[in-house]
């Protein structure tokens, strides 16, 4: 067995058939749906490059999308960087993701400039794209900005709730 296959297996497994960024589960073993994802890119860092802590299991589109990005600012030579805070994108085995990211269907919200961060380095706002009109988009900024001025008034929850509710109609 070759150690690219090995590895991908461990990650399919151990992920539960889950990429690493986007959450999206592909039930399949194929490995042409799986890519191995190195954190710290190898451009960067190929002594990482069989490191435990530096791989992970993505889908292609994430692993394409993140690419080579700079995602920490180690200058690390000789281990692998092992906390939390010097990445700035979730690191799949150091950070609980539902602390960063909210996921809910197709649409990711950040809850930390971590997961802000990820969503646009991983290019997660392609899952819901394709599903916008952009026509009323203009619609769509007028909602946001009302529900913008509703923040943090506890009293026009109902509204707030209302105008979520007109923006995902529009969706």
């Amino acid at each position: 067995m070759n150690l690219r296959k090995a590895i991908k297996d461990f990650g399919i497994q151990s992920q539960d058939y889950t990429c690493c960024y986007c959450r999206e589960i592909t039930h399949s073993n194929s490995h042409k749906v799986w890519e191995v994802e190195h954190v710290l890119p190898l451009s960067d860092f190929a002594q990482f490059a069989f490191e435990p802590l530096n791989l992970a299991i993505s889908c292609p589109d994430c692993n394409t999308a993140k690419s080579n990005k700079k995602v920490s600012n180690t200058k690390a030579k000789k281990n692998v960087p092992t906390q939390s805070a010097i990445y700035f994108i979730v690191h799949p085995h150091l950070d609980n993701y539902d602390e960063h990211i909210k996921k809910s269907g197709l649409f990711f919200y950040p809850k930390s400039k971590k997961g802000r961060k990820t969503i646009e380095t991983c290019g997660l706002l392609r899952l819901a794209e394709k599903y916008v009109d952009w026509e009323s988009l203009e619609e769509v900024e007028r909602i946001e900005a009302e529900a913008k001025a509703l923040q943090g008034n506890s009293g026009d929850q109902a509204k707030i709730k209302g105008l979520i509710s007109d923006l995902l109609s529009l969706l």
